[in-house]
Parts: structure tokens; sequence; C-alpha cells
């Protein structure tokens, strides 16, 4: 059995079929903007889909935007995107804030660190000390050799 992480809000679903996400960004979405958030979770879903496809998905941030009904990034808008974004595992490059509504843009998934893991007996330090002083040593030799094989 393997150790496999997933975004549990992206590939859990609803007897209705629903994704987590977009339940969840509904709940979260307590503001009077007016975002069709079924539209962009779909989006979302189907660009998730893509990348892991191995697809490449290229757009400007103008587009971007139009999955939120937004022509511009006010502050509002900007934190619903990002948490959308988060919430579905998906990051910009460049990041759409800091470039011009007509920059294209790319969108990947997330990179999730790995478990950390036991080390190989190969990679692992080892202590060597050394054993009594010769009668012929003037100065016994104490301190601590690492050795390591790479």
């Amino acid at each position: 059995m393997t150790d496999t992480q997933v975004n549990g809000w992206t590939c859990w679903r609803t007897s209705a079929g629903r994704i987590l996400a977009s339940l969840r960004s509904e709940l979260q979405d307590t503001s009077e903007e007016i975002v069709d958030s079924v539209e962009a979770n779909q989006f979302l879903t189907d660009v998730d889909a893509s990348l892991r496809a191995g697809e490449t998905v290229v757009l400007t941030v103008r587009e971007l935007l139009r999955h939120w009904n937004a022509r511009t990034r006010g502050t509002r808008i900007t934190r619903r995107i990002e948490r959308d974004l988060t919430s579905h595992g998906i990051a910009t490059f460049p990041y759409f804030r800091n470039v011009t509504l007509d920059t294209q843009i790319r969108l990947s998934l997330l990179v999730r660190p790995s478990p950390p893991r036991e080390p190989k007996a190969s990679e692992t330090l080892r202590m060597h000390t050394p054993a009594a002083p010769d009668q012929d040593d003037e100065v016994p030799q104490i301190g601590l050799i690492v050795v390591l094989k790479c």
C-alpha cells in the first residue's frame, strides 16, 4: 500500500455529484460579490483535469477574472480567486496579481512536499571513536570522525 496524498476538497463528491470544494466556496462566500461559484468551480475542475492529463493551461489574467465575473482585481475578488485556486491545488505563474491584465499566465498544480522517509543505511552518518591509545602514543586521539558514503 502506498501513501498517496490527495486534496479531499477536489476529489470527494456529494451524492448529487458536486465536489466539496464548490460547496466550501459557497459557504465561505459571505460577501455580496456577484460570483457564479458553480462556473468558477467548473472551470477549476476542468483545469485540474487538464493539468493532471499533462496539458498546459495558459490564459490572460483578464480571462481568468472573467470566470469569476470580474473585470478588475479588487481586494475581495482577488481573495476569492486565491482561495478557490488554493482549494483546488492550483497556482498561477507568474502570480496573477503581479502582472498586467493582458499578461499570459500559466496554471499549474501546486507541488506538495512528500512525507519524510527513513534514510537508507548508506545515507546515515556513522560515529567513530578510537580505541584506547597505544602505549607509544604521547597524546591520545580524542574526537569524532564523520564518514559519508555516497
